[in-house]
């Protein structure tokens, strides 16, 4: 093509609501900066690593970020074509160019032959199962949620479980876009192998963090979903001459995006910043460990493989471990009250949390039921007698017990500091034969405050004040 025939070409691309247009110069094009942000830049041609006509918009990669423009913005129907081609045709006549398109081409293929991305759903799935289980039983909440207290004493469990439990719909919402969608961009760039390793690895991060910073109360895949977010900045800007356009995002709205979560778990005291930054560490680590998108039907390196087996089988014993104790195990609940009882110092939230899981449980044992007691009287002399919750978790056990004068001693005590609450009332009821002795009443969605000088033990995890997410 001669140069008469070049400046023949359309070379101005007018966009709607704009006061710059797209138009293409002998060295490279001029452009609003995206569709999101106002200001025109400059992209020489030879900058240009990859070019996506898409059916809603036009996305231009460069070495230095992604500038996308939806195609309804374009004035004329036929422009986005149009542009598509002119640039393809202006990166022809470039020094380098064969190399250039030959690139894009590789890319373009490598992007159409992604399969499907399956193991993204794995995490989503599992929150979404632990959330249905968790509304049907506040057990499963209790026995997997985390709390360095516990972990400390021995439940490492938590530091895995923590992550796929969440604190009501919105929370867990959110999170299941966040890993729905960071997810499938990640498995498409690292494969499954090097999405599993950024996920666990991130997961792990955020609740160790927490460990640290000696959150007593934190859960939600939120960790997992920074560890992700990670991974997209490690992509972006490291590799990314080696990405389609489709994977990139523009880099200002990534910063922003990290800015506002930052400044969020700053100001934001139910925020679990250290978990998010730990998170997002760890999932940074992992994707430099990875180095960099992989090849379409590649098998996954050997340590990698090996890693991701360490992960699973970590996962798949918390998960079992913490479902043992959410049902009820006798010997689990035992050992985990014993583990409370030599602990000096365990807030009254958790002896009374606790407590009320053994209480609660289908078929303790005698010796499990002594135990859970033990912790409820512990609950009751730090609480001075004045929480009506604890003293409801002490009366529960002297009931279970047979000692029913204790029973009622506690229940009536209960009621005295919250007789406004029906639900104490009801619990009277059991203990004296007017209802049946399985038919325990529903604790109150919101437990009634505490006249402790510490802050409340409540059975309901919602109401705690101290819970990160």
């Amino acid at each position: 093509m001669t140069t008469l025939e070049l400046s023949s070409a359309p070379d101005r691309f007018v966009l709607r609501g704009r006061k710059c247009a797209i138009s293409l110069h002998a060295s490279g094009l001029r452009h609003p900066r995206s569709l999101w942000w106002g200001g025109e830049v400059f992209t020489p041609y030879s900058e240009i690593t990859h070019l996506a006509l898409g059916s809603r918009v036009f996305e231009l990669a460069t070495r230095r970020g992604c500038h996308i423009f939806w195609r309804r913005s374009f004035c004329e129907v036929g422009a986005p074509v149009a542009l598509y081609a002119a640039l393809l045709e202006r990166l022809r006549w470039e020094p380098d160019g064969a190399e250039q398109l030959a690139r894009m081409a590789s890319l373009d293929a490598w992007y159409r032959a992604r399969p499907v991305p399956r193991t993204t759903w794995i995490l989503p799935v599992l929150c979404v199962v632990l959330a249905l289980l968790a509304h049907l039983s506040p057990n499963v909440s209790q026995a997997g949620v985390f709390s360095a207290t516990l972990v400390s004493a021995g439940e490492h469990w938590r530091i895995a479980t923590a992550n796929l439990l969440h604190l009501g719909e919105a929370h867990l919402l959110l999170n299941v876009l966040g890993l729905v969608a960071l997810g499938a961009l990640l498995e498409t760039a690292f494969g499954s192998a090097g999405l599993i390793l950024i996920a666990g690895a991130s997961g792990l991060g955020a609740m160790s963090a927490g460990w640290f910073f000696d959150y007593e109360f934190a859960l939600g895949a939120s960790g997992i979903v920074s560890g992700m977010a990670a991974a997209i900045v490690w992509l972006e800007f490291r590799c990314a001459e080696q990405l389609p356009a489709p994977l990139r995002f523009p880099r200002r709205l990534l910063i922003g995006v990290l800015a506002i979560e930052g400044l969020a778990s700053l100001f934001l005291p139910f925020i679990a910043g250290a978990a998010h930054a730990g998170g997002f560490v760890t999932g940074l680590a992992a994707s430099a460990l990875l180095g960099g998108p992989v090849p379409r039907r590649s098998a996954p390196p050997r340590w990698l493989v090996a890693s991701n087996m360490v992960l699973a089988a970590l996962f798949v014993a918390s998960l079992t471990v913490g479902a043992r104790l959410a049902l009820g195990d006798p010997e689990a609940l035992e050992h985990g009250a014993e583990r409370l009882l030599a602990r000096p110092r365990v807030s009254d939230m958790w002896l009374n949390n606790y407590a009320w899981m053994i209480a609660t449980a289908r078929t303790p044992d005698q010796e499990t039921l002594r135990a859970g007691l033990a912790l409820a009287r512990k609950a009751a002399v730090k609480t001075r007698h004045r929480d009506p919750n604890v003293l409801d978790t002490l009366a529960e056990f002297y009931f279970r017990l047979g000692d029913e004068e204790r029973a009622l001693a506690a229940i009536d005590a209960a009621i005295t500091l919250a007789p406004e609450e029906p639900y104490f009332q009801e619990q009277r009821k059991r203990f004296v034969g007017e209802r049946a002795a399985d038919d325990r009443p529903k604790p109150p969605a919101s437990a009634p405050p505490s006249h402790s000088p510490e802050r409340p033990s409540k059975k309901d995890l919602k109401a705690d004040s101290n819970l990160k997410v």
